[in-house]
């Protein structure tokens, strides 16, 4: 059954109202007005991005996923300070 968007009010949708099966990716368009497949969990229950998320927030915390250009600065930041303390 297909609801035409025009009857679904501003924010009236919640989780209750959405579940997706198993291995069938949350999807959206893009700007193009392609489908782009965002994330699913897969056959085997493991949570997938299918798009690589991207953010310009630095971790805080040990369980923050992070971005490589803060790895890579400061991988630098601790072999120039080993180079100058070796």
């Amino acid at each position: 059954m297909n609801i035409k968007k025009k009857f679904i009010r501003n924010d009236g949708v919640d989780g209750t109202k959405l579940l997706l099966l198993n291995n069938q990716a949350f999807r959206a368009l893009d700007s193009l007005g392609n489908v782009v497949e965002l994330a699913k969990l897969d056959a085997s229950d493991d949570f997938r991005f299918l798009t690589l998320p991207k953010t310009s927030i630095d971790p805080t915390n040990p369980e923050h996923l992070t971005r490589k250009t803060y790895v890579d600065t400061e991988i630098n930041r601790i072999a120039y300070y080993y180079a100058i303390v070796l």
